[in-house]
């Protein structure tokens, strides 16, 4: 099964500094965590004391040198974006990586809508499986259906990794549309499209 600590470090690459940038509509945030979507985390009292006491060119090393913060985000990271979309469930790492960074950059329910869409498309029909009623929640019916796109790895001209390979294409696909929308409804937002393509 997939593995949180592995998701975690990947997506730490491109979340891993403060950042309080006032273009950002997320506002003040640490490691990705947005002070303003989440001011009742912990940690934000660790930061704080830290940010107190240090000179601005020293935030970074000092916040990431904190070890009970980051338990602390990875509690929160666990219970917030892993849990709620059931990723210890899915057996293909890139796959549970995948939904989970996006999670992280979009919001769970979106990511769990691009699997439950990438799902759909991938069905050729329902002749795989069911089609899902898309509802950002990933539950049995949405791991049976994984699990029985999976199994068409043994198709003639399909494998296990060609599978995945086409489940990641869809699901930066469908993550590509949202980042074009936001620049298409906020030009300013533009300024982050470089960053967030290159984590598709």
């Amino acid at each position: 099964m997939a593995d949180f600590k592995t998701a975690y470090r990947a997506t730490m690459d491109f979340e891993g500094s403060y950042n309080d940038d006032p273009r950002d509509l997320g506002g003040e945030t640490w490691k990705g965590v947005s002070r303003k979507m989440n001011p009742d985390w912990e940690g934000w009292l660790v930061v704080d004391l830290i940010k107190r006491s240090v000179a601005k060119r020293d935030l970074d090393r000092m916040l990431n040198a904190d070890e009970e913060l980051e338990d602390m985000l990875l509690e929160f990271y666990k219970a917030q974006y892993w849990d709620p979309l059931s990723l210890d469930q899915v057996k293909e790492q890139e796959i549970a990586g995948e939904i989970f960074d996006t999670a992280v950059n979009q919001g769970v329910i979106k990511a769990a809508k691009y699997f439950q869409e990438g799902l759909n498309l991938l069905n050729n029909n329902q002749l795989h499986y069911s089609d899902l009623v898309v509802d950002g929640h990933i539950g049995p019916a949405t791991l049976k259906a994984y699990s029985a796109y999976m199994l068409t790895a043994n198709f003639s001209g399909r494998s296990r990794e060609r599978n995945v390979r086409t489940m990641l294409k869809v699901l930066n696909g469908l993550q590509f549309e949202r980042y074009v929308e936001i620049c298409e409804l906020n030009p300013k937002q533009e300024v982050y499209f470089y960053g967030w393509i290159n984590r598709i």
